[in-house]
């Protein structure tokens, strides 16, 4: 799995928190769940098992009338990132893919004498010269035009998985170092040198390469003198991460100063358009991306007629689905005698299933609306746009939506099945996605949004999901709305201020009253009542910058946002219980929640869920000794890093842990969506292509939850290791039990009810093998079986499974 700041938290915490980590995870991990121990306030899970009668492996004694503490809604939550196409062809209801007609230009160019590299995207390099050099000297010019970091120069490449590169401005544009590449696993062999990259100034970097001596000079000074032996020989390069450079006067001489032969060569992709073809096929010049003066992004596709027949263009892999309208619109213009102009849905095979003729004018863009009906089920349908006669046919922006999406801008089925988990807080845009979007791209007309390149997960953002499409889909699903703000921890941080007033901006657009200046935008945009968001997140994982310069980023806006709004709930970037302490002390009265992260081995179903708790339940001590007593925990990511039962079994465990702890009051996991063919991070809730979708166990065990969830916890003795939680209705009429075996063997578990009787009880069980999964062809193979509970009583046995999960809900009476 490649890093990213979504990466597994053992990989980005700091050394000393890591130990500690470890020490935990070492204290709870045991061969036999039988063994585990994790005493909590009101709640025991024991391994002792002396005192249970003949027969019996388990014991979960309940006191009904003992309540315990306040299960919080919110950690039923969601979390919304634009990753892996969860949003753009995914949850987002539009079906045309490109619809700007985007040239693939973010990466590296030739502009003049310079090469560029635009578009925030991490590991970005590009390799020039001969595998054969050995020693040599590298001089560049470099400056950093936008971004977090600096930039990478490259020596001794013999491929684009081995080499060293001097990482200039790196960590956060912290320091500098050396790191080694061998077979694509990357770390620092140096000692990091403070120091840090300004924007838009010019730096003469020189590296010299003789034996295993490494050295690198910055505008004249010896920054970098290292000795390794890894790499002989090989190519230069230059590269960036998250961050935008130029490069300018690249050589390359010997140790004697004679010039090395050096190229930087960029393909020349500017007329390549993904995902639109040209029609007829065997005309691949049918049509270009040119610079055309569209409203949208000075691009459009230019269509040549000659009255040679009909060109144009299409996309295919559209679901098509017999009964349904599509909806459609696209800006046009035309130049010269053009005929006629038409737009159809047809099959993969080219059959027609419907047409219509467009209008576009000769002399401006126009916009052309129209709808299409499919006559059957064809999941490669595709949209043709044709036209004939002699001149030119641009077209700018096209958009298709099927008419069960249109009301709420989303992908019917995948709304459905948000529905379905009744989320009760939605946290949006990000995730990483957070700390690069800027808000406003993403409101107004449609054809006015610009798409942006989202370097995090390397796919465009067509900027056709913003701030009014997420509020108007969490009513669509009666959900809470949270926003994570950017507070420029990507950029640099001469630039914070300007991002302090978006921010204060975005707040003010969802809810200021329409004589504020962002009120009267919104309302411009079709939504004059306030959405009233409560909850802001202040960035996400900022942990690069260190707590200390987060918490100082953090306090003036924190400061401004409650001068302006002092009813928002704010949320702070964890940097885990090392340094959490810390960032109370620097910035507690500034924010109400620490929003905390965590991914775990698939492997640790059974064990990784209580030594989270272990952890988890340690911070109530130190919040209540810091500035801020009333801060809680949010554990705004969590997962366990995979799709099969496993992922299932620690989803239940997890949860209950959440049940228990009064400290955690939201609970958000990732990744929410995500389509199929994504090249990483499988452990998604919903998983789609563009025909359907299925859910994996994780969101098996989290609907079911939901579906019991009831608000009071009461007190629950769990003996022989079986990972429990115990909730009643506010009434006490209904008992719930939320039980994970995670063990190999079935546990034969005595029941015990004290204080009420127990009239009847039903159970709902989630069992498979660890391996197992669902799948778009058999999206139920694994899911609840509900059955009555046999002999249920005040006092009764009862077999938990082995790798199983169980809601028994136990209706009683008596008791209070």
């Amino acid at each position: 799995m490649r890093l990213s700041c979504l990466a597994l938290m053992l990989l980005a915490v700091t050394p000393a928190f890591a130990q500690d980590w470890q020490a935990t995870v070492q204290s709870s991990a045991v061969t036999a769940q039988r063994a585990l121990t994790a005493p909590i306030e009101g709640t025991a899970i024991m391994s002792s098992v002396d005192d249970l009668p003949r027969g019996v492996d388990s014991l979960l004694a309940v006191d009904p009338g003992r309540v315990t503490g306040q299960v919080h809604p919110h950690v039923y939550g969601q979390f919304l990132e634009h990753i892996y196409h969860s949003v753009n062809d995914g949850l987002y209801g539009e079906l045309i893919r490109n619809r700007c007609f985007v040239t693939p230009t973010v990466g590296f160019r030739v502009e003049g004498d310079t090469l560029l590299q635009t578009g925030r995207t991490t590991d970005a390099k590009l390799l020039a010269g001969d595998p054969a050099w050995d020693d040599y000297e590298f001089r560049v010019r470099a400056r950093k035009t936008a971004g977090a970091e600096g930039f990478l120069v490259i020596v001794r490449a013999a491929d684009e998985d081995n080499f060293y590169w001097w990482n200039i401005g790196g960590w956060g544009n912290v320091g500098h170092a050396l790191e080694l590449e061998r077979d694509g696993a990357r770390g620092s062999i140096s000692a990091r040198v403070e120091g840090s990259i300004e924007t838009g100034r010019w730096y003469d970097v020189r590296m010299r390469v003789e034996g295993g001596h490494i050295q690198g000079w910055i505008d004249g000074e010896l920054v970098l003198d290292h000795r390794d032996d890894t790499h002989a020989r090989g190519a230069v390069g230059l590269g960036t991460w998250a961050t935008e450079a130029e490069f300018k006067d690249m050589r390359v001489t010997d140790l004697e100063g004679h010039p090395l032969p050096v190229r930087f060569q960029v393909e020349d992709n500017e007329s390549t358009i993904n995902h639109w073809h040209p029609l007829p096929d065997t005309d691949p010049e049918a049509f270009v991306a040119a610079k055309t003066g569209s409203p949208n992004t000075g691009y459009s596709a230019r269509i040549e007629l000659d009255d040679s027949g009909p060109k144009g263009i299409y996309q295919k892999r559209i679901n098509a689905v017999e009964g349904h309208a599509y909806l459609g619109r696209a800006w046009m213009r035309i130049e010269g005698d053009v005929r006629s102009v038409t737009v159809a849905f047809e099959t993969s095979s080219g059959e027609v299933m419907d047409s219509a003729s467009l209008a576009p004018g000769q002399n401006g863009w126009t916009e052309c609306p129209f709808r299409l009906d499919a006559t059957i089920d064809d999941p490669d349908a595709r949209l043709v746009i044709r036209g004939e006669g002699r001149g030119a046919l641009f077209v700018d922006v096209i958009s298709l939506f099927r008419d069960d999406s249109v009301d709420t801008g989303c992908r019917a089925d995948l709304l459905q099945a948000i529905k379905d988990l009744q989320p009760t807080i939605l946290r949006w845009p990000g995730g990483c996605f957070a700390s690069i979007y800027r808000w406003k791209r993403s409101i107004g007309p449609l054809n006015e949004r610009k798409p942006f390149f989202n370097t995090p997960w390397n796919h465009w953002d067509y900027a056709g999901f913003g701030t009014d499409e997420y509020i108007r889909m969490c009513r669509a699903v009666d959900a809470e709305p949270m926003i994570v703000l950017n507070l420029g921890s990507w950029d640099s941080p001469e630039v914070w201020k300007q991002y302090l007033t978006e921010a204060l901006e975005w707040i003010e657009y969802c809810n200021g009253d329409t004589s504020t200046p962002m009120g009267k935008l919104r309302a411009e945009n079709g939504h004059p009542e306030p959405y009233n968001v409560v909850h802001w997140e202040l960035d996400n994982e900022t942990w690069g910058m260190g707590v200390e310069a987060y918490a100082e980023r953090l306090i003036p806006f924190a400061e401004a946002i409650r001068e302006r709004w002092p009813g928002l709930r704010l949320y702070a970037c964890t940097f885990w219980e090392s340094e959490d302490p810390k960032l109370l002390e620097m910035a507690g009265e500034y924010f109400d929640v620490i929003s905390y992260h965590l991914y775990d081995d698939p492997d640790r179903f059974a064990e990784g869920p209580l030594a989270h708790e272990t952890v988890w339940s340690r911070y109530p001590a130190f919040i209540e000794a810091s500035t801020n007593p009333d801060v809680t925990l949010g554990v705004t990511e969590w997962n366990a890093q995979s799709t099969d039962f496993r992922t299932g079994l620690f989803a239940g465990g997890i949860l209950n842990v959440f049940e228990r702890l009064d400290v955690v009051e939201l609970a958000t996991p990732a990744l929410f969506l995500r389509r199929t063919d994504a090249t990483d991070w499988d452990n998604a809730f919903i998983n789609h292509d563009h025909t359907g979708w299925f859910p994996a166990p994780n969101y098996v065990v989290m609907k079911l939850y939901r579906e019991h969830y009831q608000p009071q916890r009461v007190a629950l003795q769990s003996e022989g290791g079986l990972n429990a939680v115990a909730t009643r209705s506010e009434d006490g009429h209904t008992l719930v039990l939320k039980v994970v075996n995670a063990s190999a063997a079935v546990s034969d578990c005595l029941i015990r009810v004290d204080g009420v009787e127990v009239r009847e009880a039903t159970q709902w069980v989630v069992a498979a093998e660890l391996r197992e999964r669902n799948t778009i062809l058999h999206p139920h193979r694994i899911a609840p079986v509900e059955s009555p509970v046999a002999g249920a009583s005040s006092e009764f046995v009862h077999t938990f499974p082995a790798h199983s999960v169980t809601v028994m809900e136990l209706r009683v009476a008596g008791g209070s």
